[in-house]
């Protein structure tokens, strides 16, 4: 076989691929094969979002997307330098809740410099510190789950959190005062339509919240007394794949923190009516 020397300043090739890399995620493993210079180019792209959870529950989702099982990422991390996930991850999913401490660990303090987190597994205050360090942008997460002792939305933990989607919302009061005091939060969703308390003192004291969404099929008629607040957003679908919309969303597609933007602008505009409140998201479309 003839070996072709690269016939581009290398500058431009370097760019051309990272660009296609970007475009077209899905292509990342073949373009891995073209030469061991490409590899080093791309290869990065493919790691900036990893799903700690079986492959299954991910497959034809999306292709770009680097699923690994607790048996995979241990040897995983020894083909590659450590600095490797601290440089390249920024998102990660650690979707399992019965994965070994030892596991969790592994991954946590692989990928330190995590910026949008999805967490539904219990941290004892060991795992907590590392999820601490990282500085977190966007988290998902049940707080009883986050906190072993007490919630504590004043921990340095928030300092930098702009979207924070809380799963389980089942807190209290006193709990719920802390959300004021996140000085960076722009996005704010809960999962389902009691928390009435806790919609209604964010919506009054988060001084820089543009969203606050609500995950549900809406059944509580209280809601409506949130209706004259553009900020408030309830987000409806008869399918709701969480993970595989927080994936879209961690590659720039149109996850339902975009979908109750748009809407949101469409009622400020006077598209729509101003007191209609609640959305149809396509948590299964793809983009």
């Amino acid at each position: 076989m003839i070996m072709l020397e690269p016939r581009l300043p290398p500058e431009l090739e370097r760019e051309i691929f990272r660009t296609t890399a970007f475009l077209h995620p899905g292509r990342i493993p073949t373009l891995l094969l073209v030469a061991q210079r490409v590899k080093i180019w791309v290869e990065p792209f493919l790691y900036q979002i990893v799903v700690f959870t079986p492959g299954a529950l991910f497959d034809g989702v999306l292709s770009s997307i680097k699923p690994f099982t607790s048996m995979q990422f241990r040897p995983a991390t020894r083909t590659k330098p450590r600095s490797f996930f601290r440089d390249h991850v920024r998102h990660l999913c650690i979707g399992l809740q019965d994965l070994p401490a030892e596991d969790v660990e592994e991954v946590l303090s692989s990928c330190s410099d995590v910026t949008n987190l999805l967490l539904f597994v219990d941290l004892d205050p060991r795992l907590f510190d590392l999820v601490a360090r990282m500085p977190l942008q966007r988290l998902c997460t049940d707080l009883r789950g986050l906190f072993a002792e007490g919630i504590d939305l004043t921990h340095p933990l928030f300092t930098n959190i702009t979207h924070f989607d809380i799963i389980d919302s089942t807190a209290s009061m006193e709990d719920w005062a802390g959300l004021a005091l996140l000085p960076s939060l722009t996005h704010l969703a809960f999962n389902d339509d009691e928390s009435l308390h806790a919609f209604r003192g964010a919506l009054e004291n988060c001084k820089s919240l543009l969203v606050l969404v609500v995950l549900c099929h809406p059944s509580n008629p209280e809601l409506s007394t949130f209706a004259s607040d553009v900020r408030f957003v309830v987000v409806r679908s008869a399918s709701m794949r969480y993970r595989q919309d927080w994936q879209r969303g961690a590659r720039g597609g149109t996850d339902y923190w975009r979908t109750a933007e748009s809407f949101i602008a469409r009622r400020r505009s006077g598209n729509i009516d101003p007191l209609c409140f609640a959305v149809n998201h396509a948590w299964d479309a793809a983009d």
